[in-house]
């Protein structure tokens, strides 16, 4: 609010004790084969997971995330919505994995770019159950940080929640009625 147009606008996904439904675990077999791209400097550019990596603050006095980052889909999102020469997505990961982050997101790239690896990966993720139970999904957290600047200002957002098949179920059953 107050910051268009945004020189960066990024966001961190941290999962915590995340159980996935199969449907998330081809989904993210996807994005960890392909190259995908980022909205950079006003125009869609190659993307790498694991190319770029910073702290994200999470305020309140709680220690930041690291994140690197990832062909996630919020920029396809973000662009529509927000005038911003950089949108960019990350996932969270322990401190001490971001310096090689880089080189393991270019090693799954070129191992699951192989048509042969990536489609016995995939009949392992069939043969997996459809979603995570419900004692699981009560048991999943996260935290979702958005970070924008604009020159010298910037602006933080933080949510955090649980069981992220119930949410994104009550959004969309909400978004539905509004609609109407």
């Amino acid at each position: 609010d107050g910051l268009d147009p945004v020189d960066a606008l990024e966001t961190l996904l941290a999962p915590r004790r995340f159980s996935t439904s199969r449907g998330t675990k081809a989904s993210a077999l996807g994005a960890m084969g392909d190259a995908g791209e980022e909205w950079a400097g006003g125009r869609w550019a190659p993307a790498r997971a694991g190319a770029n990596r910073r702290s994200f603050d999470r305020g309140e006095g709680r220690p930041p995330l690291v994140g690197v980052s990832y062909p996630g889909g919020d920029p396809v999102q973000i662009v529509n919505h927000v005038e911003a020469a950089t949108v960019r997505s990350y996932v969270a990961v322990p401190a001490p994995v971001a310096p090689v982050a880089g080189l393991v997101g270019r090693l799954a790239q070129l191992t699951l770019g192989n048509r042969w690896v990536a489609g016995r990966i995939q009949a392992l993720i069939e043969r997996s159950p459809e979603g995570p139970s419900a004692e699981l999904r009560a048991r999943n957290s996260w935290t979702v940080v958005a970070s924008a600047t604009s020159g010298d200002k910037a602006q933080t957002a933080v949510a955090t929640g649980t069981d992220t098949y119930g949410i994104t179920a009550r959004l969309l059953t909400a978004f539905a009625l509004r609609l109407e």
